[in-house]
């Protein structure tokens, strides 16, 4: 059955976001945008249809000054959402289709405008680009090494895969984030980033079904990625396909010392952990 998809994203998503100053900007990377400039940053929301099942449908939130489109709110706490991939609706007809639409259109006036707004302050001078394909050449290359190195040299003890623990060592690593910021030799300050990224990765990698990849070449069209990016993440194993995650372990910890933003860079690694029971 053929459904007018984009119609009906310009009226029950569209027409709701006019009225807020956003304005429809075209279809880019297979997401329907929609944008608003404002003073510091343009804020888009974006639609989508998932790539491995096209009758799924979610939602973005972005500005111009992130690296990356973030499904902040779909994400978190299972927040929307009608089947067992968080933050995505499944249609069946234009019916449902529209359903779909006017909770997301809900969900980002309740909640996305607010984070849209956040997302556009002004931030300090960024100092390390996310583009340093260095940094994750080493990060690949020594990640277990630097992991062992850390834990030895800080004392880290291990109590197990539990709320607590996994609390400490997120607290940890934003302390030793937030102890760069007055460094001015940057190249010590990427060692550390690269450091604290292997930790990271490593614990997650440790502590779920997942695995460390390395990409040369990854272009995520349908996201509107259309630039290379080098990267080494992580993906959890053993999971359908449709159910895939993803994390970026260099890219948070670089945006965490970036912005400072610890309820964003805790709400992440959460976000990647919902896969196990935190007790």
């Amino acid at each position: 059955m053929f459904i007018n998809k984009v119609k009906y994203v310009k009226k029950y998503v569209g027409e709701v976001l006019e009225k807020e100053g956003f304005r429809y900007a075209g279809k880019q990377g297979g997401v329907w945008i929609f944008e608003k400039e404002t003073e510091n940053a343009v804020q888009n929301v974006g639609i989508f249809l998932y790539r491995f099942d096209r009758s799924m449908v979610s939602f973005q939130i972005f500005t111009d000054k992130d690296p990356l489109p973030t499904i902040a709110l779909a994400m978190d706490e299972g927040i929307g959402g009608n089947c067992e991939m968080p933050g995505f609706w499944k249609f069946e007809d234009q019916a449902t289709f529209i359903d779909a639409l006017k909770e997301i259109t809900e969900i980002v006036m309740d909640k996305g405008l607010k984070i849209l707004d956040e997302m556009s302050k002004p931030a300090r001078e960024q100092k390390i680009g996310y583009r340093e394909n260095d940094m994750f050449i080493k990060l690949r290359d020594e990640h277990e090494m630097l992991t062992r190195n850390y834990i030895e040299k800080n004392g880290i003890v291990a109590t197990g895969f539990d709320r607590e623990n996994i609390d400490r060592w997120v607290e940890h690593i934003c302390n030793e984030v937030d102890n760069l910021q007055d460094e001015e030799d940057l190249d010590k300050v990427k060692d550390k980033l690269i450091e604290l990224a292997a930790f990271l990765g490593d614990q997650i990698v440790k502590y779920t079904r997942s695995e460390w990849i390395w990409d040369e070449t990854k272009e995520d069209k349908e996201i509107g990625i259309m630039k290379p990016i080098l990267s080494f993440y992580i993906r959890y194993k053993e999971m359908p396909i449709n159910a895939l995650r993803f994390y970026h372990p260099l890219l948070e910890i670089i945006d965490y010392y970036n912005d400072l933003s610890r309820e964003r860079f805790r709400k992440e690694i959460y976000t990647v952990l919902k896969e196990v029971d935190l007790r």
